[in-house]
């Protein structure tokens, strides 16, 4: 059923403690490995995983606007913010025309309130419109 679409899994994990958890549950297997000198969890991440990435770090300007956020947090004045950079990230979409230029466009903004809003309208522009009419009759063959 789902032959030809486009599926992607994210998990979102440390990969060391990953490894470390497949060496100490599967140690009795690594008698039988050939490869030397790589250990056996990181032999499993290799082929379970096709691509592995790390995240970035946030920029100490990002985590102190994120903590200070936290510690004086007003939910109607975020919304207004929110809403707010929503509204102007929907304009600036209307000029950026692909993935790279948002992408590129993100890189430039260091309020986090704004990334959010860009992202946000991002994906709603970047997702096909016809994705829940695709979608719903490849998933109705497991409603049951």
């Amino acid at each position: 059923m789902f032959i030809g679409a486009p599926v992607t899994y994210v998990v979102a994990a440390d990969r060391h403690w990953i490894s470390t958890s497949y060496d100490q549950a599967y140690g009795a297997f690594t008698r039988t490995l050939k490869d030397v000198g790589r250990p056996l969890g990181y032999l499993f991440l290799e082929k379970a995983f096709q691509l592995s990435t790390s995240v970035p770090a946030m920029s100490p300007t990002s985590q102190a606007a994120y903590w200070q956020r936290l510690l004086q947090f007003n939910q109607a004045e975020h919304q207004e913010k929110l809403d707010a950079a929503r509204a102007t990230a929907k304009q600036k979409l209307q000029t950026l025309q692909t993935d790279e230029s948002i992408v590129e466009e993100l890189k430039h903004l260091s309020d986090p309130i704004e990334e959010q809003a860009l992202r946000e309208e991002s994906v709603k522009r970047l997702a096909p419109p016809d994705i829940q009419s695709r979608t719903e009759p490849a998933l109705k063959a497991f409603a049951h």
